[in-house]
């Protein structure tokens, strides 16, 4: 549910937010293109979804020192996003979120 959902996001940006600047970090959280394609078509689950990716910009902008994604609209980083996994339904949407986050950077 939503409190579940939050916690997902919350380890993400403790994830991505304890990592040195210089070392990879670990994604948790992220699930596969196909689930997000599935999930898109619910609002909760897109809006959760949304709020994972978002949080995966705010943690990468944040140890970055960066403001990547500044002045485009939350629902356009996500039909990005969703673009992505359309486009490669192999990959993750921590994949989908790599890739976007590094196209507008």
């Amino acid at each position: 549910g939503l409190v579940m959902n939050k916690t997902i996001m919350a380890a993400a940006l403790v994830a991505v937010m304890g990592a040195p600047a210089t070392a990879d970090y670990t994604v948790k959280g992220s699930f596969d293109c196909a689930a997000a394609m599935r999930e898109d078509g619910n609002e909760h689950y897109r809006e959760y979804n949304k709020w994972w990716l978002l949080g995966y910009f705010t943690a990468r902008n944040y140890e970055l020192q960066q403001n990547v994604g500044n002045g485009i609209d939350d629902d356009n980083i996500y039909q990005m996003a969703l673009s992505f996994c359309q486009s490669n339904p192999g990959n993750d949407w921590d994949d989908a979120a790599i890739h976007i986050y590094d196209l507008l950077d």
